[in-house]
């Protein structure tokens, strides 16, 4: 018999996926369940297959009246829409004595409860801890609203109308709808609920805007502050602004990813956004940054944490006289200054790690190719009493 296993990613981690159709389910339905290894896959199957071939002689072992009985109780509970396993564990829970017992029926589980045990699915998972974070504010908020609520009482209106009174932007709108998505998909999945009713909240639309990037007389003075006041920022400013690779990804980065003597930068699949691995060559510019950089070892990011890194970036451009960064604002920039100078939108994407599509509509803002050229120009001078731009520095008073 072939394993029903499939490599897969599921959000954002690679698993090994068992899938069981009507028959080796035995409950009418298809299942899924997801492993971090092939071996714990393998041996969950052959647990489920022995499991299977014990009922059957069990079965076979039963006088015939018996075997009818069974059956029409089986096609009774299949023209409920619900498994033998949710039929088992909803009998289980109703005969047992213990205070406070839930049935993890659609009918009898809360809100609260069922974001609660959602949450613990998650970390089980190893996501990214600010991914973990996002569920557990986004969801904290639902549970406020909905707690007390039967999980499957939970109707697509209700959840369209609290979305919309949300007093935040459309994309946090679009974020919260969504989680709800998933969070209602794992009890779909579950088989605690049959219908998900996030499926059909509509997402806001985005009224897309024009990228928006730093001008070359923002750049200069914001990095001259960094390599005076924040060297520890160098680096992830680098990798960003000259290298178009994503913060978190950075994050990620390790120094032994980067090839100064074949000229290469790759960023793993562990680091890299959808688990795609990546390589693109490093630019002239990009080298004399790398090089400038102190303590090529271990971790490119020397932050504690993400949440430490914007802080500390936030203090900076706001010194250098920056009121907002733009969203993305240095992957913006590098895409736009870069596509200036020879339109190769496919190399370009492909460093990004996006679609030319993607590339072109949400990060290439029209630049004049002479910019692009003064731009390219921005490269760190170390020579005593100037910053890392080679400019004068102002005399100390």
């Amino acid at each position: 018999m072939i394993l029903p296993i499939s490599k897969v990613l599921n959000h954002g981690k690679v698993r090994y996926r068992v899938n069981f159709g009507k028959r080796l389910n035995g409950g009418g339905h298809y299942r899924r369940k997801y492993f971090k290894s092939i071996r714990e896959a393998q041996k969950y199957i052959k647990e489920v297959l022995g499991q299977q071939n014990d009922a059957g002689v069990q079965f076979l072992n039963l006088f015939p009246g018996k075997r009818l009985e069974l059956i029409n109780l089986y096609r009774l509970i299949e023209s409920k829409g619900i498994s033998l396993e949710t039929a088992q564990d909803i009998f289980s829970r109703i005969e047992s004595t213990k205070d406070g017992a839930e049935q993890l029926s659609g009918e009898g589980l809360k809100v609260a409860a069922a974001v609660k045990e959602f949450l613990n699915n998650r970390r089980a998972f190893n996501l990214e801890k600010e991914t973990i974070r996002e569920y557990q504010s986004q969801l904290g908020r639902f549970a406020e609203k909905f707690g007390d609520q039967e999980l499957a009482a939970i109707q697509k209106a209700e959840l369209q109308a609290w979305i919309e009174a949300m007093a935040v932007g459309e994309r946090t709108k679009r974020n919260y709808v969504t989680t709800l998505r998933t969070f209602f998909g794992y009890w779909v999945d579950e088989e605690v609920i049959l219908k998900n009713p996030a499926d059909r909240v509509p997402k806001p639309k985005i009224k897309r805007k024009r990228p928006e990037i730093l001008t070359l007389e923002q750049i200069s003075p914001f990095i001259e502050l960094i390599c005076r006041e924040e060297p520890k920022l160098v680096a992830p400013m680098a990798f960003s602004l000259f290298g178009g690779i994503r913060t978190k990804e950075v994050f990620k980065l390790l120094w032994s990813d980067v090839d100064l003597v074949k000229g290469l930068i790759t960023v793993p699949e562990q680091a890299a956004k959808g688990n795609r691995e990546r390589s693109f060559k490093i630019s002239k510019q990009l080298r004399a940054w790398l090089e400038f950089c102190p303590n090529r070892t271990g971790q490119v990011n020397k932050f504690k944490s993400l949440d430490e890194y914007w802080e500390v970036r936030k203090k900076c451009y706001r010194k250098a006289g920056i009121e907002k960064l733009p969203r993305n604002a240095f992957r913006k920039c590098f895409a736009s200054f870069d596509w200036s100078i020879d339109g190769d939108t496919k190399r370009l994407s492909a460093q990004l790690g996006n679609s030319p599509e993607v590339a072109q509509r949400f990060y290439i803002a029209a630049v004049d190719e002479s910019e692009g050229r003064k731009f390219k120009q921005i490269v760190p001078v170390q020579k005593e009493g100037s910053n890392c731009l080679g400019n004068d520095q102002p005399k100390k008073q």
